[in-house]
């Protein structure tokens, strides 16, 4: 591959290609996501992928996941991946935490790519307990991560890795093909990102994201999977959003809210 602006003919193809499959899909958002993860990984010669979107307060902490996903692993070790890495026990991805602060910070709806070297020193990252304790037992190690806001303190971030025991890092130019085809396919994310209405209600970010995945025509188990929570935490955050709006079904919901937003247009 060489430098941006300059790839190869195949390279391009696949882009393209990876941008036409996304506007042809058919299925829904975490369907287009997980697309564009396993596109990506493919075009950079990532072993790994993984995914995840969330969060973060006022501040610039992470909150939460809202969503999850990953490509090329066994499916306990990538929800091991997932879960820890944003972990404050000390076992969360220091690259993960160096690239969310950065793009909070810089606060564009932009995404903003950087190699884990660019992110964290090899000694930094080999000491770390992410990387001894779940990245060598997984066997991925080098990675190029791409974060962006989407509006509303709502992140996605992109990891994708190379095998524990392949010497190739990732280079300026896999950089750049990431953080271009990131920007260009933000709009994977359209549904994870509540409308000013909703984030305009005084709820916590994981009510507000839960009330605008229920708006959306998912159900509690469908929200659980998503947001990689147990139906039962799901359950609770829907019967306090009942109890905040008084109202006792989904469809009930709906209606409140519909009329009350009509009722502001008007």
């Amino acid at each position: 591959m060489g430098a941006k602006g300059n790839w190869s003919k195949a390279t391009v193809a696949g882009m393209l290609g990876l941008v036409h499959r996304l506007h042809e899909s058919r299925g829904a958002g975490p369907a287009r996501q997980r697309a564009l993860l396993e596109g990506l990984c493919g075009l950079v010669e990532g072993a790994v992928g993984f995914m995840v979107l969330g969060h973060v307060d006022d501040g610039g902490a992470w909150v939460g996941a809202s969503a999850a996903h990953v490509h090329g692993m066994d499916p306990q070790a990538g929800e091991t991946l997932v879960k820890t890495v944003a972990a404050e026990d000390g076992r969360g991805d220091p690259a993960f935490a160096a690239i969310l602060d950065r793009v909070v910070k810089r606060d564009e709806l932009t995404p903003l790519t950087a190699t884990r070297r660019e992110l964290v020193k090899d000694d930094a990252w080999y000491a770390s307990p992410h990387v001894k304790e779940i990245r060598k037992k997984a066997g991925i190690d080098d990675g190029v991560y791409s974060a962006q806001l989407l509006g509303a303190r709502v992140v996605a971030c992109v990891c994708l890795a190379r095998p524990w025991w392949e010497k190739r890092r990732f280079d300026r130019a896999e950089r750049e093909l990431v953080d271009l085809l990131h920007g260009q396919c933000a709009w994977v994310y359209r549904d994870e990102v509540p409308p000013a209405e909703i984030e305009g209600l005084p709820l916590s970010p994981r009510e507000k994201q839960t009330l605008w995945k229920l708006l959306s025509g998912r159900g509690e188990k469908q929200i659980a999977a998503e947001m990689d929570l147990s139906r039962n935490t799901v359950h609770h955050y829907v019967k306090s959003l009942y109890k905040h709006f008084r109202v006792s079904s989904r469809a009930e919901l709906l209606a409140k809210l519909l009329a009350k937003w009509v009722e502001r247009e008007g």
